[in-house]
């Protein structure tokens, strides 16, 4: 039996794109082009594979993988889309994707190959998202190594959830010297929080 492939993809040049290279394939098959993710939500159908778009004008495809997954608990989402930056990239994945494809890249990456990865538990990205995550990765490594010792040790315990009592007690310092240090740790990777510190030492 054919595994059945939805594409959610409001541009008709590459809904058809997907469609033809889903449909010269021995194992899957296309179950239906949608233009918009309220069209697939109110629809009776259940994929197993889902390619979605990110920008549409009904609904953006990130805020819809809740929806679908709800919908289609069972269903692999796969993003296609032109955006390649990071924060996109992680949101969508974070959301519930288990793949990610750029649409520069369609005639080149074997959709046969892609839907077996995920359909075996993988997850699949094309290589420009790939060089985006691993540079995004890198550059947090490099804003890290610019803080001092002390900084450093600050920011780990701030990632481990310590407060700025806590942290002043175990390092023997006073509240308002960690509070001097956070300012520099915040000024040194150009930020302005605790959650986005926390959000880049997560790279780490």
């Amino acid at each position: 039996m054919k595994g059945k492939v939805a594409i959610i993809e409001d541009n008709e040049v590459t809904a058809m794109v997907l469609k033809f290279h889903v449909d010269k394939l021995k194992d899957y098959e296309t179950s239906q082009v949608y233009s918009g993710a309220p069209n697939f939500l109110n629809a009776e159908d259940d994929p197993g594979f889902i390619f979605l778009d990110i920008i549409m004008p009904d609904m953006n495809g990130i805020e819809a993988i809740s929806l679908i997954k709800k919908k289609n608990p069972k269903a692999h989402i796969i993003m296609v889309s032109s955006q390649n930056d990071s924060d996109t990239i992680f949101k969508a994945l974070q959301a519930g994707a288990v793949g990610y494809l750029d649409k520069q890249s369609l005639d080149s990456v074997s959709v046969g190959k892609l839907l077996d990865v995920v359909k075996s538990g993988g997850s699949f990205m094309t290589p420009a998202v790939a060089k985006a995550i691993v540079d995004h990765f890198q550059g947090s490594h490099k804003k890290i190594e610019a803080l001092s010792d002390r900084e450093q040790q600050v920011a780990d315990a701030i990632r481990d959830g310590m407060s700025y009592k806590m942290i002043a007690a175990h390092m023997d310092l006073s509240i308002d010297t960690i509070r001097m240090h956070i300012k520099n740790i915040y000024s040194k990777l150009h930020i302005n929080s605790k959650g986005e510190l926390i959000k880049l030492m997560g790279g780490m």
